[in-house]
């Protein structure tokens, strides 16, 4: 029931009443708990996990809750909005900072709450941050303030708000209708697809004609109603917060059967809602929670005594994992009823250690370290119902084997045998301590005790010890007989043996069976029996017996099972086995005689060490002997058959700031985000909200891994130093039963860096073609400017040279052509001074008579006159003078081959500018002769008038 300053739950006029009649209540319902918790009920009790305040980090009280489709838990608390993902609390405070008392989810998504005087709802924004957005506003100012909002609740759209005097309803589109009854309002409820309203003056009134039910048979007009729902398909369940319960079928109202009806109404009613199988959920003030079933039967009863975390449940939700979440007067709890997993201690809260379970005669019996155990039991649907366990009387101390045999329960017991006699023990014999009953023949029994076996015999139905097997003194709790006569007892550290006797039990055989007899090894040995045939589970591997070599030979129909890291440890009967790090059973298909293969891995490491045993009740439900207790497990129920689901709950940039990328709520965009290229550290959480420690995870970064990595436990994923590119994260979860779940995905994308953007580019490469021209044209240039100051430098030495050359030339000329000119003055004097002498010779030649000395005279004449003579004079004179002049008259030879040798001689004479009286005796003619010889090469040569010879020779 809710409270609030301005409503009284009871007539009380002193503040401290409702704490002083809770108190009263508390006293009274303690005293008769015992009759109460007598009642037939479910055997076990789910796991129950519990957050305190300290968890959660917020108020004490928890008015509302609700699971949002991907399992997150929403609870509207004393502080405030809290949300839980599986991993984490969040608190979210209203703009007014006040309680928070009701919440619901609409279709659109949005999450409507309720407060003192505040009305809104949270929406996710763009990168999943919740906003909560006020419509306060919107109701209109006579209908305000608006107080204490105690509910809400959606169908669709459309949202339904009570305060404590009035109804809003409101829808996004039309805003808000306000409903002002005229009495005072307990509760809202929306029954197939409608809304209702508890008026106390006028009963269950429907919101949307506004006028009362008509009822018949029991009264609830003035009645706390608070809860309404469907039971079955044609009934309502009505609960009150005082006045028990009620079914209304066709408008008639019944009570609820009568001891169900009397516990409700003893612990008060705060809230009720319907689970799975027909079953409802109902959170009482006093009581914690009550199961009813569809016969209107209470089959459980969840309270602190069994975990709950508090008696005062004020809220309750279920969830998408089948999972029963109670808000509470302080703290939350989360009740497992879809997990294959039930537990129990028959001897309540000293949870002895189990050894040994069986049932006969409606009764099961259960073998702790403190004593026997009975309770009675029957199956109701996938469930099992007990009457509450009870101490046989007798047995207390170690009990290590139950066995029925002949409808007759035999109990090993730490002290010796015993006998399950008119409900309480009766020991058979002054025998020691008793491991375990196996039959034999008709009249006997096989006992096998601390130091070896004893046979028994029946007399009456009682067994009574009838002798000792001689010669065989090991401690015998490991034992089958699988043949009449024969005996098999293994030893964990001593090794199987085989006995063998005659019909009087006596010529005992006793052969044992080590690693010669087949086995890896004398030690960690465990015989079974396997379908008759006696079967060891060894250190290494399953064998069994080969009775034609008498030796154990390897089983390889075990080697789906066994293995280096899952050693098998029992076989048990109906194809269960107990292996290291698993459980499970072997199914053969009849047909095709395949083996199936169901593994459990909620029971891995959950037995006695040494001591493993589980009891059948089922095909689908075994009991599991544990250190604390006992597990009921039924592989049939849904925790193991829904998929599981991973979320990414936050993504973040891994910087100085934490950026949030996306929070977690709403849907993660399909478009890309873009960050910036310093932005490439980025953090990733994730998890599956209903996952266990036995849950993995795997991921990959596309973009930079296209392979899945391995699994892991790890709830988070740091990626560093990511280059540009785009990306998309995906997760993946398995449960622990190797289901995998369907992948999410978050797709981002990195920017380049500026440097390799487009312009970046583009400026980047005009600067490196702007490089590679610079590289090419500064060298270039300075090359063209180093080799023309080079070139001109050259071309001033060359000048330079030329003109040292030049002027050494005309040096050379001049002293050639003074050399020339000499020799050629000289030969000119030479020639004179012959013809000198050549004419005096003449005149001296004319005046001799004598005719020899004239002949001889005339001899020298022509000696003087030798052109050969004068001629190599010429030659020689040639060379000179074309060293000396360019090869003058050889040019001229080429150029005017017309010349005679006369010729060339005048223009040679004329090149050295020679006067014609110097160039006359050279030539041997006169002075008219050489002006001649002149005309005669100016007209060979076809020269101009205008131009002057000796020039024209001078300048060729």
């Amino acid at each position: 029931m809710e409270y609030s300053d301005n409503f009284n739950v009871t007539n009380c006029k002193s503040l401290f009443c409702v704490p002083l009649i809770r108190l009263i209540v508390c006293v009274l319902l303690l005293h008769h708990s015992s009759f109460l918790l007598s009642q037939v009920k479910v055997l076990g009790i789910p796991n129950i996990e519990s957050f305190t305040k300290k968890d959660y980090k917020a108020g004490t009280s928890n008015w509302s809750i609700v699971s949002m489709n991907n399992g997150n838990i929403l609870v509207a608390n004393n502080s405030g909005f809290l949300d839980y993902n599986g991993v984490k609390w969040n608190l979210k405070t209203l703009p007014n900072r006040s309680i928070a008392r009701s919440i619901c989810l609409a279709e659109s998504g949005r999450i409507y709450v309720g407060g003192q005087d505040e009305i809104g709802y949270y929406m996710a924004d763009s990168i999943g941050n919740l906003r909560f957005q006020s419509i306060r506003q919107q109701i209109p100012s006579i209908h305000l303030p608006l107080e204490d909002v105690w509910e809400c609740r959606a169908i669709g759209n459309k949202v339904c708000f009570r305060s404590t005097n009035k109804v809003f309803i409101y829808e996004e589109s039309i805003g808000f209708e306000v409903i002002d009854p005229k009495g005072t309002i307990i509760s809202i409820d929306d029954i197939n697809g409608s809304f209702y309203y508890t008026d106390l003056t006028e009963g269950i009134v429907s919101v949307d004609s506004q006028i009362p039910l008509q009822l018949e048979g029991e009264t609830l007009i003035g009645t706390q109603i608070v809860s309404i729902l469907a039971f079955g398909e044609q009934e309502m369940l009505i609960l009150t917060e005082q006045d028990g319960a009620y079914l209304v079928l066709d408008n008639i109202v019944r009570r609820i059967k009568e001891t169900t009806f009397d516990i409700i109404k003893r612990f008060r009613v705060n809230c009720a809602v319907a689970i799975s199988n027909g079953q409802f959920a109902i959170g009482t003030q006093f009581g914690g929670i009550v199961i009813i079933d569809q016969y209107q039967e209470v089959i459980s009863i969840y309270d602190k005594s069994n975990n709950l975390i508090n008696n005062d449940v004020r809220s309750l939700s279920t969830d998408a994992y089948g999972n029963l979440w109670a808000g509470t007067n302080n703290g939350i709890s989360k009740l497992d009823l879809a997990g294959r997993i039930r537990v129990f201690s028959p001897d309540g809260d000293e949870q002895s250690s189990t050894y040994d379970i069986a049932c006969a005669n409606e009764n099961l019996y259960i073998g702790t370290n403190t004593g026997l155990y009975r309770t009675g039991i029957s199956k109701a649907g996938r469930s099992y119902m007990h009457d509450g366990f009870t101490k046989v009387p007798g047995s207390d101390g170690q009990i290590w084997g139950i066995n029925v045999i002949d409808d007759k329960v035999l109990i090993g017991h730490n002290d010796g045998p015993y006998l399950l006699e008119d409900g309480s023990l009766r020991r058979l014999a002054d025998r020691p301590g008793v491991w375990k009953f196996i039959s034999t023949k008709d009249e006997y029994l096989y006992v096998g005790t601390y130091t070896g076996v004893d046979i028994y015999k029946w007399h009456f139905g009682v067994p009574i010890y009838y002798k000792s097997l001689e010669g065989f003194t090991e401690s015998s709790r490991i034992i089958i007989s699988v043949r009449e006569n024969e005996i098999w007892v293994s030893h964990p550290y001593r090794g199987v043996y085989r006995l063998t006797h005659n019909d009087q039990f006596e010529n005992v055989i006793i052969e044992k069976y080590g690693e010669a007899g087949g086995l890896p090894s004398g030690l960690g040995n465990y015989i079974f029996d396997i379908n008759g045939i006696p079967t060891v589970t060894a250190s290494t591997g399953v064998y069994s017996f080969d009775r034609v070599s008498n030796v154990f030979k390897e089983n390889t129909n075990f080697h789906e099972i066994d293995s280096d890291e899952h050693n098998v440890r029992r076989l048990l009967n109906e194809g269960y086995y107990i292996a290291e790090h698993e459980v499970g059973k072997l199914n053969i298909v009849q047909e095709s005689k395949d083996t199936i293969r169901e593994i459990y891995p909620e029971l891995n490491d959950v037995f006695v060490g040494g001591f493993e045993n589980l009891y059948e009740l089922d095909s689908n439900t075994i009991l599991i002997c544990t250190d604390k207790g006992v597990i009921l497990y039924n592989s049939s129920n849904i925790g193991g058959n829904i998929a599981p689901n991973v979320e990414i709950h936050e993504v973040k940039l891994a910087t100085r700031d934490n950026q949030i990328l996306h929070a977690g709520y709403g849907v993660i965009s399909e478009d890309n985000v873009v960050l910036q290229s310093n932005e490439n550290a980025i953090r990733f959480l994730f998890n599956s909200f209903n996952h266990s420690e036995r849950s993995k995870f795997r991921y990959r970064l596309i973009g930079l891994e296209e392979e899945w990595s391995d699994w892991t436990n790890e709830l988070s994923k740091e990626y560093n130093n990511l280059s540009h590119g785009s990306y998309s994260f995906d997760v993946q979860t398995a449960d622990m039963y190797g289901t995998t779940s369907v992948s999410k995905s978050y797709s981002f994308e990195i920017k380049a860096p500026w440097y390799l953007s487009s312009v970046a580019k583009l400026l980047v490469i005009i600067l490196f073609v702007g490089g590679l021209l610079l590289i090419y044209i500064v060298p270039q240039k300075k090359y063209k400017t180093e080799t023309k100051v080079l070139q001109l430098a050259n071309q001033q030495s060359e000048e330079e040279i030329e003109i040292l050359k030049s002027q050494q030339l005309e040096s050379e000329i001049v002293h050639k052509n003074a050399q020339l000119a000499s020799s050629t003055l000289h030969l000119v004097q030479k020639n004179e001074t012959i013809n000198k002498i050549r004419t005096e010779i003449e005149s001296v030649r004319k005046t001799v008579k004598d005719p020899e000395a004239k002949k001889e005279l005339k001899k020298v004449i022509s000696v003087l006159s030798d052109d050969e003579r004068l001629e190599d004079d010429w030659e020689s004179f040639s060379v000179h003078f074309d060293q000396v002049h360019s090869d003058f008259l050889k040019r001229l030879k080429e150029q005017y081959p017309e010349l005679t040798r006369k010729d060339r001689k005048m223009a040679a004479y004329l090149r050295m500018n020679l006067s014609t009286k110097e160039i006359a005796p050279l030539l041997g003619i006169s002075a008219r002769g050489v002006e001649i010889g002149r005309y005669r090469l100016r007209k060979k040569m076809e020269l101009d008038t205008g131009i002057k010879l000796r020039k024209y020779m001078v300048e060729f």
